[in-house]
């Protein structure tokens, strides 16, 4: 099957077919291109992910199989990042960029073939449109010369009954002029006849190329994609080895580490070398005033270090009015409906929730959306958990109870979730496992401030607006108290 053997006559619906393929083409570029820009965001990213990480974690790395491991966990992404960009520098420059040029030159030589095409067409047509003129005009004189030779033959037999001849003399006279315009009709419609068969041989000898052109460009158009595309499917297999090749070294990476070899590196380090559990025997006071007075000046400036560290842990965090708005802010982004993004916030967080004030704050805070919806999305929802087990082990590290820190928390618990395959996965659900449930007393002493609470607005305001007011609970610490 050829274009010019079977479509002959189809110009029109094969120049549409190659401007089709133009715009195909074109498409086809831009899929590429953008999909290539994808792949290098994606690499860049991953980049800049894995290198803030390193400049995180140098901070707090140790010399443990663990931190090896993930180290070079770490450095398989950044090795995928690499393989990504690498793919993409080899697309532009073997597929987008010569997909592109191909177009350019496919489009030109397409569009001379089509104007030399819809020339000859436009000269058939019209010597078609003229050609059928000059044949419908010779039929209609042809016809009008039938009529007319008819209607003498019907005036001759009058005339030979008698009837008169003066009819006859003027239909003679008219038939030379009938068969005079049917001459002239049949000369113009030969004549039309032998310029159309010139015009098909031209025409044939001139489009004949031009189809072939045609289908030639057409061809050279499939091929040139299909390889194209095969060379960005290539990539992609070449891509994935790259990968699994990488994850062959997560494998190894993983395989180094060894809790067993990481605990005995730690106890090597911190160990002090002391006799374990050793018998205390009975060192009288002025054996121990002597040795004091040798060690005295020695010693001086490294127990007043010691003294000043020791107090300094002691001390609880002070909280201020920019990490109230911290807090806010924090608590405020987790119940977005996209994940958090802002790190900074959320490590300044983590150390305030590590304090027996920032954890006021923040079980403070989390009270006060109460009032609202209380769905959160879950990667905001295991970030929150994270903050409240570091708030539990404040309070349960805190000599002092502080039991309405302590029924909040509760109530807090109770509250907030997050949709996990179409259920409600609560807080307390992630902290119900912590000893501090256990302590029977904090139950008690958190009740009794509860009823103690109670009791107070109770006799300010009366249970008709108690209830009302607890009904309606306010942002502010009383409502929420109230509610408890």
């Amino acid at each position: 099957m050829s274009f010019s053997t079977d479509l002959w006559d189809g110009f029109d619906v094969i120049d549409k077919r190659l401007r089709d393929g133009c715009t195909s083409n074109l498409v086809i570029q831009k899929y590429v291109r953008m999909m290539n820009k994808q792949m290098e965001n994606f690499a860049q990213l991953m980049k800049k992910t894995a290198k803030q990480f390193e400049n995180e974690y140098s901070q707090i790395v140790t010399q443990d199989t663990l931190s090896a491991g993930v180290v070079g966990f770490v450095h398989g992404i950044e090795g995928m990042a690499l393989a990504f960009q690498e793919v993409t520098e080899y697309v532009t420059l073997d597929i987008v960029e010569p997909l592109g040029l191909f177009l350019e030159t496919f489009q030109t030589t397409n569009t001379e073939l089509g104007k030399a095409g819809k020339r000859l067409n436009a000269e058939i047509d019209e010597y078609s449109t003229r050609l059928e003129r000059a044949k419908v005009e010779y039929f209609n004189a042809s016809g009008i010369a039938d009529k007319h030779d008819k209607l003498v033959e019907k005036v001759k037999a009058q005339v030979a009954k008698g009837e008169s001849k003066d009819k006859l003399q003027k239909m003679t006279s008219r038939t030379l002029d009938v068969r005079g315009n049917v001459d002239v009709a049949a000369k113009s419609y030969q004549d039309a006849v032998e310029r159309m068969n010139g015009l098909w041989d031209g025409y044939k000898q001139e489009m004949v190329p031009i189809l072939e052109n045609f289908q030639q460009n057409e061809e050279s158009r499939i091929i040139f994609v299909r390889c194209s595309l095969e060379k960005y499917a290539k990539q992609f297999e070449m891509l994935a080895n790259r990968i699994n090749i990488q994850c062959e070294g997560f494998n190894n990476a993983m395989n180094t580490i060894n809790s067993k070899t990481d605990i005995k590196l730690f106890c090597d380090e911190h160990q002090s070398g002391k006799i374990p559990f050793a018998q205390v025997e009975f060192i009288c006071y002025e054996d121990y005033k002597l040795e004091q007075q040798v060690k005295q000046t020695q010693q001086m400036a490294k127990d007043q270090e010691d003294y000043i560290v020791v107090n300094e842990d002691s001390i609880p965090v002070p909280t201020t009015d920019a990490d109230k708005e911290l807090l806010q802010a924090l608590v405020d982004d987790l119940f977005l409906q996209e994940p958090l993004m802002d790190q900074k916030r959320l490590v300044k967080a983590d150390q305030l929730a590590r304090s027996i004030n920032g954890s006021n704050l923040l079980v403070e805070v989390l009270n006060r959306k109460r009032t609202c919806k209380c769905s959160i999305v879950l990667d905001n929802f295991r970030i929150l958990v994270y903050l409240l087990k570091n708030v539990v082990s404040v309070i349960q590290e805190e000599v002092e109870q502080d039991p309405a820190l302590f029924y909040k928390l509760v109530v807090i618990l109770q509250e907030f979730y997050s949709n996990v395959g179409g259920k409600r996965q609560f807080l307390y659900q992630h902290l119900k496992n912590n000893e501090i449930w256990k302590e029977q007393e904090r139950w008690v002493s958190a009740i009794q401030e509860a009823i103690r609470i109670r009791n107070e607005f109770s006799q300010r305001f009366g249970n008709k607006k108690f209830q009302k007011k607890s009904s309606t609970a306010s942002n502010s610490d009383s409502d929420s108290e109230m509610s408890t």
